[in-house]
């Protein structure tokens, strides 16, 4: 739906508003409700919440595209309360730290609400608000939770909200209102903690979630809960190799809790994600229950893999419990640091996530908001959303790739072409932006082969970059085939890059990644496959290549006929290698 409606944007004081409106009905009646609370919200209906998912709505590129979620409700004869509370989440980020630019998004702005009770009531000036009792809360850095200030049934009827003040109007966001599509946000499981030394906790696993406690302490006492991944070498918290730039340690994953009575009292943060195995507790308070929340997109089931090796077995795990833990609303490089939806970590495991989820919607959702964010040139961001950042550092055809390779996989595995269909001219603008970008059909711009272990010298830029240049091509001369328009155009572009690359790079790649990529690609044929196992017996197996390699260079081996040499590569137990994870 457009913005043309009665609904206004309204807004209250404070870090997490509370805003609510009482009506009354002369007789029962079902309607649905549209409701749209930024950054996140929760909604309740006479004491009731809606829905059971967590930090909704989905993140989007506000500026460009809003999402509303619909809800079927009963209003009872009598009076009635729609009480709604507005959390800053990625659509105010002025508080965060780190270095993305996203204090400075064009969208940024205070929470607020939007919505249509059908026939009833919209959002108005008619509502009223308080200040709630978050004092502060940031998406990245945490939250401060007074229970002191906390009102308990304001989401009632019967409520005396004399001392509740008006709401204010707020501009728009920006985007146009659509109904979410992607799906919720959900606890998947719980993770009892243990007490592993005095005032850690420790929860068994890395995990994405928050921790909900249970915990008695005197009046106007706090508790803080500061969550970590490890020790350092002295066997001490470290919160050092995830801090966004610019941060110190109390400014990232720390949760803060004040209590107001001295009977047990149970809490947990409902807008924020952290990224942990442990948690650092401090306060005077007695901790009765200490369990760990883990969050993600709630996609389906559809696949499962084991086999005899329990090292795969084992790999394979870690690979679920980091999908999950890195698709909470958007797939993400990591749920404690930046919590980013880079393009290179989405499309890199797009493959194996559609063999075991049914999650072509949150796919679907995040290509949409990277096209929301292209520029008019045809350039993308290395991040999705974006404020603004990552377009001159970041990105590339390594990363940009994803606009082709998601949807892609999402045809291949799924027989689903509406991203093929619905984002060709955005595909042929980036085509073309790249094009303009390369010298004599040579790109050379943006990131390469990502994080290659130890002091593995990375491969040229201009070959990484190249060759994904060439993969976004045929991807797009198939996509053409199967839209029933002319391929002719890319078809010859991407010889015309293949010739070019052939004649700068006339043999195979020394680099095991770059090779693997030029063997997939087509740019060498398949008998170089024999060359590439070779290179890794030399290596010990160990692993020598970053993210591009993580990809092809398992499954050019295999495919090839090459299958001790991939297995050799994921058991090997030494550093660098994937087995070496297991023993960490």
């Amino acid at each position: 739906m457009g913005n043309t409606t009665d609904a206004k944007w309204i807004g209250g004081a404070g870090a997490v508003p509370r805003l609510r409106r009482s009506f009354r009905m002369d007789s029962a009646r079902v309607c649905r409700l549209r409701i749209c609370g930024l950054g996140y919200s929760q909604v309740w209906l006479n004491g009731t919440r809606l829905g059971d998912g967590w930090l909704s709505p989905c993140v989007t590129a506000y500026d460009r595209r809003v999402g509303y979620l619909v809800y079927t409700v009963h209003l009872p004869c009598g009076e009635n309360v729609l009480a709604v509370e507005l959390a800053p989440g990625w659509y105010d980020s002025r508080e965060a730290p780190g270095n993305w630019d996203f204090k400075s998004a064009p969208w940024v702005d205070r929470p607020k609400l939007w919505c249509e009770l059908e026939g009833v009531l919209v959002s108005d000036l008619g509502w009223k608000c308080s200040q709630g009792a978050y004092l502060s809360c940031n998406y990245r850095r945490g939250s401060v939770f007074d229970s002191r200030l906390d009102t308990p049934g304001w989401t009632q009827a019967g409520f005396d909200d004399t001392g509740w003040t008006p709401v204010f109007q707020l501009a728009p966001p920006g985007g146009l209102l659509q109904r979410e599509q992607c799906p919720p946000c959900r606890v998947y499981r719980v993770y009892e903690g243990k007490e592993c030394r005095k005032g850690i906790w420790d929860f068994g696993t890395v995990l994405a979630g928050v921790v909900e406690f249970t915990a008695t302490a005197t009046p106007g006492e706090h508790i803080s809960l500061h969550h970590f991944e490890h020790f350092d070498q002295n066997g001490q918290p470290t919160w050092q190799g995830i801090l966004p730039g610019g941060a110190t340690e109390g400014q990232i994953q720390l949760e803060q809790y004040i209590f107001h009575s001295d009977a047990p009292e149970t809490w947990h943060p409902d807008y924020e994600f952290h990224g942990f195995r442990y948690v650092q507790v401090s306060g005077a308070a007695k901790i009765h229950s200490m369990r760990a929340l883990a969050i993600s997109s709630d996609f389906p089931e559809i696949g499962a893999f084991t086999c005899s090796q329990p090292v795969l077995n084992a790999l394979h795990g870690c690979f679920l419990q980091s999908f999950r833990g890195n698709f909470i609303g958007i797939p993400t490089d990591c749920p404690q640091r930046e919590k980013n939806g880079w393009t290179a970590d989405a499309h890199l495991p797009c493959e194996a996530a559609l063999m075991h989820f049914d999650a072509l919607a949150g796919y679907k959702h995040f290509i949409q908001m990277l096209v929301d964010s292209q520029r008019r040139s045809g350039q993308l961001p290395g991040i999705a959303p974006t404020g603004g950042w990552g377009f001159n550092w970041g990105n590339g055809p390594v990363w940009d790739i994803a606009l082709f390779e998601i949807p892609w996989q999402a045809w291949r595995l799924h027989a689903d072409s509406e991203m093929i269909e619905r984002h060709a001219e955005p595909m042929a603008r980036y085509l073309d932006f790249c094009l303009g970008m390369t010298n004599g059909y040579l790109a050379d711009f943006g990131l390469g082969d990502w994080c290659t272990p130890g002091r593995v010298q990375p491969p040229t830029r201009e070959q990484s970059s190249t060759l994904f240049f060439l993969r976004a091509c045929r991807l797009m001369e198939k996509f053409q085939q199967l839209r029933g328009e002319d391929d002719a155009y890319y078809r010859e572009l991407a010889g015309n890059i293949r010739r070019a690359y052939l004649d700068k790079y006339p043999q195979p790649s020394e680099y095991s990644s770059i090779l693997a990529a030029e063997i997939a690609f087509g740019v060498r044929d398949s008998g170089q496959a024999r060359r590439l196992a070779e290179m890794m017996r030399e290596n010990g197996h160990r692993v020598n290549f970053g993210v591009i390699g993580g990809k092809h260079v398992l499954r050019v081996l295999s495919e090839n006929g090459f299958h001790q040499d991939a297995l050799n590569i994921v058991t090997q137990p030494e550093y660098p290698g994937y087995a070496y994870w297991l023993t960490q």
